[in-house]
């Protein structure tokens, strides 16, 4: 969805004009009251409803996603497990289309709770993605994504625990300039690698699964002695779809993103927490974070390292067996924040799934 976000003028995200009065760089809320207009949205002369989803509602969500949640070169996949869990943690949005006769399940739209607060500049604040921007291939670009963010909005707004919270949405884009008009807060540049190509590692020197205390422990302590650097924060380590690995004597976190390639079906995995144990916590990485990825579940994967420092620090100098693709650029953007630092910011997560 490319959906440009001052192309409604009540979205709370930053414009044009935010830019220009951003002089202190002092965090702020864009706009803290609610919206006064909310669009309805039709279709063959009948309104589509929209409501918030319950457990009743996961295997229509499930489908929906498994089906139509694609982009040009992969697909999506995840169980009802999957989609329950994600439940537990998240208010999300459908949009049912009852023209034809029958309830259907058109689109939905997530924001997505996380636990352990945020942190951006001097706030520390209820933090959240907006993420599951889904729609039906026969909906699409007819003004349903307008809709669902007024409803987001609205929602947001209507619960005290949100209606403040910083709501991170992470945004694909085919080169790094095309996210600029956007307005994010940091833009990022991808490579990728087969797990197939990376050399097996000595048995002696491979990685091992990291215990959950290190894990916390090491994370937190970037967390607090990095956050001068960083725009965004979020120190959870609890989202089982991350595999935790030592390797050398770095910490590599890699995700499983529910995402698989169209051609040869391999499953997409992101580095999403790289660091070494002492400092320099961000210097040569890479060799930690191939031993780590060839001890993933499955080796029929394609790995993803990014130019974010806490997630790979991808430079340009990286050569041989890995490629930079033509669609390899996220951008992050804030939801009715302004933060301290803009395009030069870093994420230490949040890990973006659905």
């Amino acid at each position: 969805m490319n959906y440009r976000f001052f192309g409604d003028p009540e979205y709370a995200g930053p414009g044009p004009l935010d830019l220009v009065c951003f002089y202190d760089r002092t965090p702020r809320q864009l706009r803290p009251l609610p919206r006064k207009n909310f669009q309805k949205f039709t279709h063959n002369g009948l309104e589509i409803k929209s409501q918030i989803a319950t457990k009743n509602d996961a295997v229509a969500i499930m489908k929906l996603w498994n089906d139509f949640y694609s982009g040009p070169d992969w697909k999506f996949q995840c169980s009802l497990l999957d989609v329950e869990r994600w439940m537990k943690h998240s208010i999300i949005i459908l949009a049912f289309d009852e023209s034809e006769g029958t309830k259907q399940l058109v689109a939905t739209f997530v924001a997505r709770l996380l636990p352990n607060g945020l942190f951006s500049g001097v706030l520390n604040k209820q933090a959240g993605i907006l993420e599951g921007l889904v729609i039906h291939p026969r909906l699409r670009g007819q003004g349903l994504t307008n809709f669902l963010l007024a409803e987001m909005d609205r929602v947001i707004y209507s619960r005290p625990e949100t209606h403040q919270a910083f709501f991170v949405w992470f945004r694909e884009h085919t080169f790094s300039l095309s996210a600029i008009p956007q307005i994010p807060v940091a833009v990022h540049e991808y490579g990728y690698i087969k797990i197939s190509d990376i050399p097996k590692p000595n048995p002696v020197n491979r990685a091992t699964p990291a215990a959950k205390i290190l894990v916390e422990e090491v994370v937190f302590h970037i967390y607090e002695s990095e956050r001068a650097n960083l725009t965004i924060l979020s120190h959870d380590t609890s989202d089982p779809d991350v595999y935790w690995f030592l390797a050398n004597s770095s910490l590599v976190g890699i995700a499983d993103t529910h995402r698989y390639t169209t051609a040869g079906n391999h499953v997409m995995w992101e580095v999403v927490f790289a660091c070494n144990l002492f400092p320099p916590h961000f210097d040569n990485l890479l060799e930690s974070i191939e031993k780590a990825a060839r001890e993933l579940p499955t080796q029929n994967g394609i790995l993803f390292i990014s130019s974010s420092k806490t997630r790979g620090n991808m430079n340009a100098h990286i050569q041989g067996r890995w490629s930079f693709g033509k669609s390899g650029c996220i951008s992050t953007h804030i939801y009715n924040w302004m933060p301290p630092c803009l395009i030069s910011g870093d994420t230490l997560f949040p890990h973006s799934c659905i």
